[in-house]
């Protein structure tokens, strides 16, 4: 992976919600991680907060039967994307989070 540290899991996942999900659920999740990372320049909001914008829309496709109920899986996907960022949430209320840029 060279020199990249983090992140393969939700790139991963990302990329498995690119292909199931309805197009214009990935472009809203797409345009609110990059307006989070252009305000804030924290990638693990961004992250945090595409995954749960996701799942707010799955949920409601799926409530409206836009999507076949298996779809819901993808739900334990975001879930095991916030365990696995317990330790970024941590630190962005701590307020000790490392900014898009900064040096480890």
């Amino acid at each position: 992976t060279g020199s990249i540290r983090g992140g393969k899991g939700a790139a991963t996942a990302s990329g498995t919600f690119i292909l199931l999900a309805p197009t214009f659920v990935v472009a809203l999740t797409l345009a609110l991680a990059a307006a989070v990372i252009l305000l804030t320049r924290y990638v693990s909001l961004a992250v945090l907060s595409a995954v749960a914008l996701g799942a707010i829309a799955i949920v409601v496709l799926v409530s409206f039967g836009l999507m076949d109920p298996v779809y819901t899986v993808y739900l334990f996907v975001g879930y095991m994307i916030l365990i696995r960022h317990r330790s970024n949430i941590y630190n962005l209320l701590a307020g000790k989070e490392r900014r898009l840029g900064e040096r480890a």
